[in-house]
């Protein structure tokens, strides 16, 4: 608990308010109530899981853990009557490429393995902001994040906690519906949360389904029942949050933001998951390979020719070619086989361009390239990371406008507690990219810059210093302490120092 500040013009006596046109199904949110209002929940709810987006979503997910569509592959053959049937007799591996997982953790590490710089035209807004930023922060936007790249989208829940202290929480891409009053998904109007929670009924363990409705001025809450959504009673709903005046104060005062606490994080302007544009062909990579593997655990590059054997209708010998790979003739006696072995050379190639592509619309470095070697100069480095920087640079950009949003919930904060209106203070969210560069050329071109550029701004480049004020720091107290072992040796020689 905390004191709340007078300063503090925001409570609960709104409503969601409609201030442009063109906003169709959020606009009459605000006018549903009781049974109405569920229908619309239901509605949306069912829409939103039969959606492309929430298919991608789910899509994107398996294949960031490798369960590629090849892991459900089953290889069949013509049966005797001519139907599909399960071909059990042959090998069927599935090799699974994490192709997704590790171009996910490119952008997340090239990106964010570094914290990102708070910029303002107002100094002690920025000291301020930076506080509520801490490692949990960082970790927490690191993830959601990762959820854009992986699912198009990723959310923050912005709160209260039981002290009183502004907190953040990120919350799955699949449980958050999304209603937004403009084409540029800027402005969410309103928003639906739909997860599970599993509780005890006795010693029997059940999983009860949670939904909100999120307006700016108040948060309904419901969870399904066996006839459907009835209203949580130990949960009504309520206002954004309450805040306490003392610890005397048992019953609090609500409060409303006027805004939705739920910050998007978007991958792209498209709102795309990072699969789309790699699925084809990770599949066929994904395909190819396994194929080549069945192939050679099968034994067959040959087919084996049984002639002046009775023959067989068409139905068997479609069967025996795929089950047995061996042809049975009627004339001429003897074996011979067929050479039905793979180009080898076609396949490498048609696997090293899948590969090439993989990486290039997939905004990635290939680390197998050998052009990635120790002697690889800078300019040819920053060539071969020119996608990674490209794909980054626009994810940035994005990342950046949620952490606007989120600076002005800090704005709303420091109103609330200190009575000071940062609203006019400027946000923006600096990333400090991380990219492989060739140290010793580096070194090098920092040598022959003394004398030309500052201390400070060479220290800054320098590949092995991560804090240039912390180094100059502590080339400071190198310094003092040669000079005081100096001074030590030098009165032991000489006990009587000059001028004493």
């Amino acid at each position: 608990m905390f004191e709340m500040n007078a300063a503090l013009a925001v409570n609960l006596d709104g409503s969601l308010q409609n201030n442009e046109t063109g906003r169709t199904r959020p606009a009459v949110i605000s006018d549903m109530t009781g049974k109405e209002l569920i229908e619309f929940i239901e509605l949306s709810i069912n829409e939103w899981r039969a959606s492309k987006m929430y298919d991608w979503m789910i899509k994107g997910q398996k294949y960031f853990e490798n369960e590629n569509d090849i892991v459900d592959h089953k290889r069949q053959i013509i049966g005797s009557y001519g139907e599909m049937v399960d071909a059990i007799h042959l090998s069927n591996n599935k090799l699974a490429h994490s192709f997704m997982r590790k171009l996910t953790k490119q952008k997340i590490g090239y990106l964010l393995s570094k914290p990102f710089t708070i910029a303002s035209d107002d100094e002690d807004f920025k000291g301020k902001a930076a506080g509520y930023f801490d490692k949990n922060f960082y970790r927490l936007f690191k993830n959601s994040s990762q959820d854009a790249i992986i699912r198009a989208r990723g959310w923050i829940q912005i709160y209260y906690n039981e002290a009183g202290i502004l907190s953040f929480k990120r919350i799955p891409s699949i449980e958050i519906i999304p209603f937004w009053g403009d084409i540029d998904h800027t402005e969410l109007e309103a928003a639906i949360r739909i997860y599970n929670v599993e509780v005890f009924d006795g010693a029997e363990k059940k999983t009860v389904e949670h939904v909100q409705l999120f307006r700016p001025d108040i948060i309904y809450n419901f969870i399904r029942g066996k006839d459907g959504l009835i209203e949580d009673a130990d949960n009504p709903s309520e206002s954004n949050f309450i805040l306490y005046k003392s610890e005397e104060d048992t019953e609090g005062t609500k409060f409303m933001w006027g805004k939705i606490p739920l910050i998007p994080l978007k991958y792209n302007t498209e709102e795309n998951s990072l699969l789309k544009y790699i699925k084809p062909l990770v599949d066929d990579y994904d395909k190819r390979t396994s194929d080549l593997s069945n192939v050679l655990q099968d034994e067959p590059d040959r087919i084996k020719v049984v002639k002046n054997y009775d023959g067989t209708n068409k139905e068997e010998f479609v069967y025996n070619l795929a089950k047995l790979r061996t042809v049975f003739l009627r004339e001429n006696g003897g074996v011979d086989t067929l050479d039905t072995s793979i180009s080898s050379d076609a396949l490498e190639n048609h696997l090293k361009r899948l590969r090439e592509d993989i990486y290039e619309f997939g905004g990635g470095v290939d680390t197998q390239n050998k052009s990635l070697g120790s002697g690889t100069s800078g300019i040819a480095l920053k060539f071969i990371y020119s996608d990674l920087d490209m794909d980054c640079a626009d994810f940035s950009a994005e990342l950046a406008w949620s952490l606007e949003q989120i600076s002005w919930f800090i704005k709303q904060d420091l109103l609330l507690k200190e009575g000071i209106d940062y609203k006019d203070a400027s946000f923006d969210a600096i990333f400090n990219t991380d990219i492989v560069i060739n140290e010793a050329e580096t070194i090098t071109n920092i040598k022959n810059s003394v004398g030309i550029l500052s201390d400070k701004t060479l220290r800054e480049q320098h590949p092995y210093v991560t804090d240039a004020t912390l180094e100059e720091k502590r080339i400071e107290e190198q310094k003092k302490a040669q000079f005081d072992e100096f001074a030590n040796e030098y009165k032991n020689l000489n006990p009587v120092l000059p001028g004493e």
